[in-house]
C-alpha cells in the first residue's frame, strides 16, 4: 500500500442527526476496541454510546480528540467532513469518512459497507492529499482569514441582486463582470457548489483553482482554471453603492464585505488527508452519485 501509518488510537466523530441512536458509531467503536485500537470520543456524546463510554477515552473537545489520535473517523456527510477537516488539517491527521449523508464525495465507506473499517486496522489503505486554500479578506484596517477545502463564494447579501466583480491574478487584471456572485473552488470543491453553478468537474489530485461565475450578465461568461500557485484577488461593488457583499467559506464561515474589501485566494500550506481503500475511484463515484 502507500504511506505507512502506525495506528494506536482513533477519534470517532459522531453526528447524532445522521446516526440515530449511534447505531453505526457503536459498531465502529466496538470493531476498533476488539482489535486493540484505542478510541477517543467527545465527552458530549457519552450518552449516545451507552456502556461503551467506559471503554473509550472521553475528550473535552473535538480538538482534544484529534490531537490524541492517529486517524480521525467521521460518521456523517460531506458537511460533517468539512467541519472536522478544518480542525484536523493543522495537525496533518488523516480522515476516514463513513457516509451517513447524501452524496458523500469526501467519504470512503458507505453505510452498507461499514464493516470495511477492519481494513484500517489491517493497514490496507492509502492516504490521498488534497490542496486547501487560504482566504484572506482585507477591508480597510481589518483583516481576517480562513482556510477552505471546497470553495469561497462571494455574492450579494441580498438574493438575486447583481453586483460588479473584479478579478486579478498575481497582480494582473483578468476581468470585470456583473453577476449574482462568483465562486473560487479547489479541485475537491469542483463537485460541490461550483458544479451546480456550471463549473467543470476536476480531478481532486490536481493543483489548480476554478473561478466560476454565478448567473453572470454576459453571453461570453465561462469558468476559468488557474494554477494552484496563483494568487487571485476579487473585489465586489454593489450597484447602488451600499455595502452588500458577503464571502462564505465552505458554506459555513461568513465574512461581510464593504465596497473597499479585497478577497485574496491562494494555496494553503495545509492539506487535507483522506484515507482510501483500494484503487482511486473518483470517476466511479462521479458516475454513481451524479449521473444515476
Amino acid at each position: 500500500m502507500g504511506e505507512q501509518l502506525s495506528i494506536r488510537s482513533c477519534a470517532v466523530c459522531i453526528n447524532p442527526d445522521l446516526d440515530a441512536g449511534a447505531v453505526f458509531s457503536r459498531r465502529v467503536i466496538s470493531a476498533l476496541l476488539s482489535r486493540g485500537i484505542g478510541v477517543n470520543v467527545e465527552r458530549r456524546f457519552n450518552y449516545y454510546i451507552g456502556e461503551l463510554k467506559n471503554d473509550v477515552y472521553l475528550c473535552n473537545s473535538l480538538d482534544d480528540a484529534i490531537t490524541r489520535s492517529d486517524v480521525i473517523i467521521v460518521l456523517g456527510g460531506d458537511g460533517t467532513m468539512l467541519e472536522v477537516c478544518e480542525k484536523a488539517a493543522p495537525h496533518a491527521k488523516p480522515l476516514l469518512g463513513i457516509n451517513l449523508g447524501h452524496l458523500g464525495f469526501l467519504t470512503t465507506i458507505e453505510r452498507e459497507r461499514i464493516d470495511d473499517i477492519v481494513l484500517l486496522t489491517e493497514g490496507k489503505f492509502d492516504i490521498d492529499e488534497r490542496i486547501m486554500m487560504d482566504v484572506t479578506v482585507r477591508d480597510n484596517a481589518i483583516s481576517c482569514r480562513a482556510t477552505a477545502l471546497n470553495e469561497v463564494t462571494i455574492m450579494s447579501r441580498t438574493p438575486a441582486v447583481i453586483s460588479s466583480f473584479y478579478l486579478d491574478c498575481d497582480g494582473g487584471h483578468v476581468l470585470d463582470m456583473s453577476a449574482d456572485g462568483v465562486i473560487v473552488s479547489t479541485p475537491t470543491g469542483s463537485t460541490a457548489y461550483s458544479m451546480s453553478a456550471g463549473g467543470p468537474i476536476i480531478d481532486p489530485s490536481t493543483d489548480v483553482f476554478c473561478f466560476t461565475p454565478m448567473c453572470a450578465h454576459a453571453l461570453g461568461s465561462r469558468p476559468m482554471i488557474f494554477s494552484g500557485s496563483s494568487a487571485l484577488s476579487i473585489s465586489a461593488r454593489s450597484r447602488d453603492g451600499s455595502d452588500g457583499a458577503v464571502a462564505i467559506v465552505d458554506g459555513r464561515s461568513r465574512m461581510d464585505l464593504s465596497n473597499k474589501a479585497v478577497v485574496t485566494v491562494s494555496k494553503s500550506n495545509l492539506t487535507a488527508r483522506f484515507i482510501r481503500f483500494g484503487e482511486n475511484r473518483f470517476y466511479d463515484i462521479v458516475n454513481t452519485k451524479l449521473y444515476k
